[in-house]
């Protein structure tokens, strides 16, 4: 039963981070071809909304979001990621973005579903905010 809840969960917030960049696409285990053209997706939707960051940024945010939200496979993501020095430090960050928007809607009469998509479309905005003030 654990296992369903976590496969769900991880498909509610798959789903939802692609939504947020408004890529119709709902994985929710991707293999390594579909979490690479996920990837593509996030950056290309990412570069036209922030049309002056540099490409590097773009592909630090990205990494972080392949890395940190996304529920993938974690040998595809440092396949991926090529697991750079910075993104340790922006775990942390999502990490304690994570747990205040947690602690925010923990009780709450929203389901656990509802609660999800939130807590990521915060996440992201809030982790955004943060790559390109």
């Amino acid at each position: 039963m654990k296992r369903l809840i976590a496969c769900s969960a991880a498909g509610i917030i798959n789903t939802a981070v692609m939504n947020f960049y408004g890529i119709q696409c709902s994985i929710i285990n991707p293999d390594q071809l579909a979490a690479y053209a996920i990837m593509q997706a996030i950056k290309c939707a990412v570069g036209h909304k922030y049309p002056k960051a540099k490409e590097d940024d773009v592909h630090q945010f990205v990494a972080c979001i392949v890395q940190n939200i996304l529920h993938i496979d974690p040998e595809i993501v440092l396949e991926l990621t090529s697991e750079k020095p910075s993104l340790r430090i922006w775990q942390d960050v999502v990490d304690s973005i994570r747990t205040n928007l947690i602690k925010r809607y923990a009780g709450s009469q929203m389901t656990n579903d509802k609660i999800y998509e939130i807590v990521t479309d915060k996440l992201l905005a809030e982790l955004e905010s943060r790559f390109f003030r």
